[in-house]
């Protein structure tokens, strides 16, 4: 036997093994994790296997399944089930629909009672058919809209909802909209969102309340009252930036993203400390130096002409607080006064 039949013999029954071994297992195929042990349990049914691995080849050719009531909340692995054609996942505790967006087969999607909000993953379902949607929390049915396969004798339930329904509003609208393109919506018993709060305290850098703040998040609005305090209300849940503005103050933080919810609810203990300008720093430096001074003797020279010239960056007292975190409240005069406080300041900030 010469080297290369030699070779020849070693290597066909390793191949051999190989291929047997290949076509015998599920080899290169994907083990599907399912996190939820209830979704876990229904996909086993389904398939007949209870036990061992579940590999995406074990689902492709799922048709329908039915998981009501089984108190399901992570749809994460139905993404491989393609296959699908009818799914049945009401009465569960479902909030996010994402792992459906790419089951495009689907014509029967049941979804009714459960805690579902946003409807985007829904919009590339190019096969819906019958879409139940009935009490949920759902407030925007745009992606339905934007669902151009929704049409002549399709069927849309959003009984129980949180749409507004008042005229002209966008839900009107879109409902509208589908209903023009021969879909079946059916939308009773709507109920007004749940809102939420975002409270806190402002104080100065002497923890003393700042009065008259105002705080605003994304369109909203509040002012701190005596005690520093404030409340901003009616907002619907979702993330806000709450922002502090008071004269020119800077405040620490500058602004705080906060998230109310359902699961969150009130945000309270949303704080901020504001500090005033400094006070006689005239030229915007950070500093009280001697250029602020040879201003502050212009502005008094000028002030005190027989056509008196005001410098307002001059004009600082009467203030309130006290030095160095003061608020000036401008006369309109560069009196005796505001040259007393400028030299306070000088004197504070120099000893």
């Amino acid at each position: 036997m010469n080297s290369a039949e030699s070779h020849s013999w070693r290597v066909w029954p390793l191949l051999s093994i190989l291929l047997l071994v290949s076509s015998s297992t599920p080899g290169l195929a994907v083990v599907v994790d399912f996190p939820d042990e209830n979704l876990e349990a229904v996909i086993r049914v389904a398939i007949g296997k209870p036990t061992g691995d579940i590999y995406d080849s074990d689902l492709v050719d799922l048709a329908w399944l039915w998981a009501s009531s089984r108190d399901i909340s992570n749809l994460a692995g139905l993404e491989y089930c393609t296959g699908l054609t009818e799914l049945y996942l009401d009465g569960n505790q479902i909030s996010d629909l994402t792992p459906l967006a790419g089951l495009t087969s689907v014509t029967v999607l049941w979804l009714f009672e459960n805690q579902i909000s946003n409807l985007s993953p829904l919009a590339g379902l190019t096969s819906l058919q019958d879409l139940y949607l009935d009490s949920n929390q759902i407030s925007d049915i745009g992606p339905l809209v934007a669902n151009s396969s929704l049409g002549a004798g399709d069927l849309v339930g959003l009984d129980d909802n949180w749409l507004n329904l008042s005229a002209g509003s966008q839900a009107t609208q879109d409902i509208q909209t589908l209903r023009d393109r021969g879909v079946t919506v059916s939308c009773e018993n709507q109920t007004p969102p749940p809102t939420y709060s975002i409270s806190g305290t402002v104080t100065d850098p002497a923890d003393q309340p700042l009065v008259g703040v105002e705080l605003t998040a994304d369109g909203h609005a509040a002012t701190t009252v005596t005690d520093g305090t404030y409340m901003i209300q009616e907002l619907l849940a979702g993330t806000y930036t709450v922002t502090p503005t008071f004269g020119e103050y800077t405040f620490t933080p500058p602004s705080e993203q906060v998230t109310v919810n359902a699961s969150t609810g009130d945000a309270t203990d949303i704080d901020f400390t504001g500090a005033p300008p400094l006070a006689g720093d005239f030229d915007d430096d950070g500093d009280l130096d001697i250029d602020d001074a040879n201003i502050f003797i212009t502005a008094w020279i000028a002030a005190h002409q027989e056509t008196p010239q005001i410098d307002a960056r001059c004009d600082i007292a009467p203030y309130t607080g006290t030095i160095p975190d003061i608020l000036s409240q401008p006369d309109g005069v560069i009196g005796i006064d505001d040259a007393t406080l400028f030299i306070q300041l000088w004197i504070y900030y120099h000893q």
